[in-house]
């Protein structure tokens, strides 16, 4: 299974980031894309990228430190991936506009995200993976990990930051929860 995670991750130079990039090029789109990547060594890393719409990767960056269970499969980021904000020039009428993001439990790091905020984005995009809502009193789990509590989160970033915050999650349908046996 993890062959398979793998060789289905995306690689930044591959020719499926180019469709990505010719996509936004195409129809004069911002895409911010967070994704499984798989390097040239066949390591794979929590990433992100911004691309221009002129089709340029202006960010891209690996997740500092996975967080949890994701230790077990994904790599750690280095010190390039703090370079986290782009500043895309939107036109005559919205001008130039910083957008960063950050991947997951990096919304609770302070550090990381006072140098995101310090870099001056307008709109920050905040990435998480599929969740469920909380478990509730009976069965209180890790609220943290939660629909709500991921989404508190992103909120506090919004109120830190005074950023624009679009909260993002993946999607995992059924098809995709069988094929992963989870």
């Amino acid at each position: 299974m993890q062959t398979r995670y793998i060789y289905n991750s995306l690689s930044v130079r591959s020719p499926e980031m180019e469709l990505l990039k010719a996509a936004a090029r195409e129809h004069s789109i911002v895409a911010v894309l967070g994704f499984s990547e798989r390097s040239p060594t066949n390591s794979v890393y929590i990433s992100q990228a911004v691309i221009s719409p002129e089709g340029e990767v202006l960010t891209h960056r690996r997740k500092l430190k996975p967080t949890h269970m994701e230790r077990t499969i994904f790599g750690d980021g280095s010190g390039g991936d703090l370079n986290n904000v782009a500043e895309i020039d939107f036109g005559a009428e919205h001008g130039k506009i910083k957008v960063g993001c950050l991947a997951c439990w990096e919304h609770t790091q302070p550090l990381l995200k006072y140098h995101t905020i310090s870099q001056g984005e307008a709109i920050h995009i905040a990435m998480w993976p599929p969740l469920a809502p909380s478990a509730g009193v009976e069965d209180p789990g890790l609220w943290s990990m939660s629909a709500e509590g991921c989404q508190s989160l992103s909120q506090t970033y919004a109120i830190e930051s005074a950023a624009y915050v679009l909260h993002t999650t993946a999607v995992c349908n059924q098809e995709s929860i069988e094929a992963l046996g989870t």
